[in-house]
């Protein structure tokens, strides 16, 4: 074994990833080679001192804290996206509700000129598309650039 591949081998040899054949080699490799030695018990005293650390215990009050942090700013969040979704929910209710009046007029065999009007229907999909359009362009634009509309 080459100490490149000794080397490209040390870190899973000492999490314990290789068989057992590939570390008698690099064991062997180890005991011709000061150098990977060398760098190898460098790697196990490092190891052996970061487990010898005593482990860190967050003070109590820091997953209260964390969590009302969280809790403020979803509810900020969910305000300012509120009139959007109104607008939005306002929109599709009038379109649809358009769209009724159409059918009932017609089976009730009244007038509906004003349904086969396409000025008329052109604009009730333009309310519609600015509503959703309105909404998405907040969206993406509150997540990338984090800018405020509302």
């Amino acid at each position: 074994m080459k100490c490149e591949q000794a080397r490209g081998m040390m870190h899973a040899i000492l999490d314990g990833s290789h068989s057992d054949a590939e570390i008698n080699a690099y064991r062997h490799h180890l005991c011709e080679c000061e150098q990977c030695r060398c760098e190898d018990q460098r790697w196990r005293s490092l190891i052996t001192e970061i487990e010898a650390l005593p482990l860190w215990k967050e003070p109590a009050s820091l997953l209260p804290a964390v969590m009302n942090s969280l809790s403020t700013e979803t509810q900020e969040e969910e305000s300012k996206i509120g009139p959007v979704l109104l607008f939005g929910f306002f929109a599709f209710l009038v379109y649809h509700l358009l769209s009724s009046l159409k059918t009932l007029s017609a089976n009730a065999g009244g007038d509906i000129e004003l349904f086969h009007n396409p000025v008329f229907m052109y604009l009730a999909w333009i309310i519609v598309g600015l509503a959703f359009s309105a909404g998405l362009i907040y969206f993406l634009m509150r997540k990338k650039a984090h800018v405020k509309f509302l």
